[in-house]
């Protein structure tokens, strides 16, 4: 940190000090850039100072079930369960992805049975919903908008 602030310092000193070196005479006023630049590293200075150090960020390990962390799970018991969850979740994100397949193609074969005016009247049902739930959506926004800002006399 007093590392940082003293090469700042130092960089914005450096033409300044050059120029008195050579025997030319300096600006008459100083350099506004260089003094602006000294200001803002000795600031940034006050601020790394002022700030608490943050920990490390743990990487993540997984996610206990529900209530067992309540129910006073050791840490020792946390890596086992960790553990346990790695071992299957390749295994359970390829049967979410096949039944997702499986889901797809029932979908399909059950619009098969519909005729053309029925899937047109059934598009256009889906998306008046679709519209309906994106104005109710837009009517909570707005609602938890005015609950949050502070009333005004």
């Amino acid at each position: 940190m007093k590392k940082t602030l003293f090469v700042g310092s130092l960089a914005c000193l450096f033409p300044l000090l050059a120029l008195v070196a050579s025997g030319q005479e300096g600006p008459a006023e100083p350099d506004r850039q260089a003094v602006a630049q000294l200001d803002r590293a000795v600031a940034q200075a006050e601020v790394e100072k002022q700030a608490p150090a943050k920990p490390a960020r743990k990487e993540p390990r997984g996610r206990l079930p529900n209530y067992y962390a309540k129910a006073g799970v050791n840490e020792a018991q946390r890596e086992q369960i960790y553990g346990i969850q790695a071992k299957y979740q390749g295994q359970l994100a390829a049967l979410q992805q096949q039944m997702r397949e499986l889901v797809a193609k029932r979908d399909q074969e059950i619009q098969g049975v519909l005729t053309e005016e029925q899937r047109a009247e059934l598009k256009k049902l889906e998306d008046e919903a679709a519209k309906q739930r994106a104005e109710a959506a837009a009517q909570r926004k707005a609602a938890a908008g005015k609950k949050a800002a502070p009333e005004q006399p």
